[in-house]
């Protein structure tokens, strides 16, 4: 069952852990610089799957250090949208442990497709990316994974990133590991049709 509060319209702000989001569309304001997201949540266990974002400015953020154990799987992200210079246009964001990000197709990504942190409020460990279909990204690339050295008590490690093709990627790598990142397994993936810097 769904779980949670409606905040901005089209929303969903999980209020518990141990949720599970299923068969759900969100269709945002096609609107950028508004901090608009889809779904956001700092807890744990939670699960997505069968969905469909578009039009948004952030589909998905798990953030923080209770933001572990979910899973995102079976879902469509598209046109997620944002200025090009500003942190906008994300498909999932991650900064907590063990999650899974698996089976999912992105099309037309601003930022990032997927991005995993290692932000002051938790790291994306032993998290595992694997068999999602990326195509179309804006200005970034369209696996992350970033860990600043600045953070210094934080690694992002024991990570598997597998399986995955990406294609049509402007400006940007495929896959980029960044600073304080250890211990991934990447194996599997197949990008194409990069252009720009790589």
């Amino acid at each position: 069952g769904m779980g949670g509060s409606v905040g901005v319209p089209g929303n969903i702000s999980t209020a518990s852990a141990n949720v599970w989001i299923d068969g759900l569309y969100i269709k945002g304001s096609s609107t950028s610089s508004i901090g608009e997201r889809a779904v956001d949540t700092a807890l744990s266990r939670v699960r997505i799957t069968n969905c469909r974002f578009t039009d948004v400015v952030g589909a998905i953020r798990y953030s923080g250090t209770n933001a572990t154990d979910g899973y995102v799987g079976s879902s469509v992200f598209e046109n997620c949208i944002g200025v090009p210079t500003a942190s906008e246009g994300y498909g999932i964001q991650i900064s907590g442990a063990r999650n899974q990000i698996i089976g999912n197709s992105f099309r037309s990504i601003q930022r990032h497709a997927i991005y995993l942190s290692g932000a002051p409020s938790g790291a994306a460990t032993n998290s595992i990316v694997a068999h999602n279909i990326i195509n179309g990204m804006g200005d970034n690339h369209a696996i992350q994974m970033y860990c600043p050295t600045a953070a210094s008590n934080l690694t992002i490690k024991d990570c598997i990133i597998a399986f995955n093709v990406i294609s049509n990627v402007s400006d940007a790598a495929g896959i980029l590991l960044q600073d304080n990142i250890t211990d991934t397994i990447i194996v599997g993936n197949r990008i194409s049709d990069l252009s720009g810097d790589n």
